[in-house]
């Protein structure tokens, strides 16, 4: 081959950092190989490879990557590709480029986030996630900052619940933590639920 580039990388499965010597990355063209080699250098914690990628054209090409998982004797196909340029470098050492097998939802969306008071088990609205993968994702409680009244509510498939009725007098705002997870790896989010106050009539 007459050109090349550099591509200095971390290697991740499943949302987890590999960390085995190991472990390889292979770079492909149409199905050709362009280079391999193992993640044998350690930089901050990070095992790194230095793959150098070959091609015969300056620049255009797409490469796609493959990873082995050592400990699993795995092959995975990667969610990342590079766009081939002679010369050019994707990472370095300290901030090295990641390749993937999966990538993280980055949110969540609640299609509405207030209730009227004293209905029972009121359905709160859709729950919706942002991944740049094509996957379904499920949804639950989690605990952490903003967890306090999930006791409050329930989720069901894609929906968020009031667990029986609130009472705006009570309480105006509600704190729920949510989790979305594709399988594999998870987001979550704090949402705010506000109860809409409505006219009661007198009770005495």
């Amino acid at each position: 081959y007459t050109y090349s580039m550099n591509v200095t990388c971390k290697l991740k499965v499943n949302c987890v950092d590999l960390k085995d010597a190991s472990d390889m990355i292979g770079a492909f063209v149409g199905g050709t190989c362009r280079g391999v080699v193992n993640s044998s250098n350690v930089v901050n914690g990070n095992y790194l490879a230095f793959l150098t990628v070959y091609s015969n054209s300056t620049s255009g090409e797409t490469v796609t990557f493959k990873i082995y998982d050592a400990s699993s004797d795995t092959e995975y196909d990667a969610a990342i590709t590079a766009s081939f340029q002679d010369g050019a470098a994707y990472g370095f050492p300290t901030t090295p480029f990641t390749v993937l097998t999966n990538n993280a939802p980055t949110d969540i969306a609640l299609s509405a986030s207030s209730v009227n008071e004293n209905a029972m088990n009121v359905f709160v609205g859709k729950l919706s996630a942002v991944d740049a993968d094509a996957q379904s994702h499920s949804y639950s409680f989690a605990a952490g900052t903003g967890d306090t009244d999930n006791a409050s509510f329930s989720v069901s498939n894609d929906s968020l619940y009031v667990n029986g009725t609130l009472d705006y007098e009570t309480k105006s705002s509600y704190s729920v933590r949510i989790q979305t997870s594709d399988g594999s790896c998870t987001y979550q989010e704090v949402f705010t639920i506000s109860v809409n106050n409505l006219s009661e009539p007198p009770t005495d």
